[in-house]
């Protein structure tokens, strides 16, 4: 006997992670900014104290692809932190 069966077609809909940046040296500032923004906005930070780093990329990269013992190693290089951010 064989059975009848009904495939649903589910779509994905893609959401944007969005993760939580921590500015450890100015009071603990955050924003919460999707992954392709944490390196401009790192930057923007280590510019106001007249300072650059490569190692940014670096950061956003870990942490866009879920390397958390990287993207810690390098916030703390950095003196920033980065989670993933609950979504609101």
């Amino acid at each position: 006997m064989r059975f009848a069966t009904r495939r649903h077609h589910l779509r994905a809909v893609p959401v944007a992670t969005m993760f939580r940046v921590t500015d450890r040296l100015h009071c603990g500032r955050t924003v919460r900014v999707p992954g392709h923004e944490i390196a401009p906005i790192v930057s923007a930070w280590l510019a106001e104290l007249g300072a650059h780093s490569p190692l940014v990329d670096e950061l956003a990269r870990a942490a866009r692809v879920g390397d958390w013992s990287l993207a810690c190693a390098i916030g703390d290089q950095l003196s920033v932190d980065v989670a993933v951010s609950a979504a609101a």
